[in-house]
């Protein structure tokens, strides 16, 4: 097969891809997010959500998609897996609560998460974080 055949395969960058590159990020950012968090029998997506609720007291399901960019399919999972766990609940006004097994699993988590948080800022510096600022701002508007 000859080049010339498959000129826009030869045309194309990947390495210059820019989902492969974010996808790349997140990836190693789970990797020393859970390197600290070992023992929380939770998912990062759901830490996050329950970090979200737990700010918010209560939130309705659709805020925490919308909030957290997060398929309504995601949220709906993820937060099965919360209230089988008992971390959170919904009521019959349909919000979702954090019960308190819920709250003592975030305050146990919060010192390791803000370990994580201090390698993650060592490792990509003031310009690393201003960059994802940067990035979200742009993206999210």
């Amino acid at each position: 097969m000859s080049k010339a055949q498959f000129p826009l395969l030869e045309k194309c960058k990947p390495k210059n891809c820019i989902v492969s590159k974010t996808m790349k990020i997140n990836r190693l950012m789970n990797q020393l997010f859970r390197k600290h968090l070992t023992g929380i029998d939770i998912t990062l997506s759901q830490l996050s959500m329950m970090f979200l609720i737990s700010k918010s007291e209560q939130l309705a399901q659709h805020r925490i998609g919308e909030i957290l960019f997060l398929e309504k399919s995601t949220v709906t999972r993820n937060l099965k897996r919360l209230i089988e766990g008992g971390f959170v609940s919904k009521k019959k006004d349909k919000k979702i609560h954090v019960t308190l097994k819920g709250k003592k699993l975030v305050e146990k988590t919060i010192p390791k998460w803000e370990a994580a948080m201090q390698e993650a800022q060592d490792k990509i510096k003031k310009e690393g974080k201003e960059a994802l600022h940067l990035l979200l701002d742009k993206l999210s508007n």
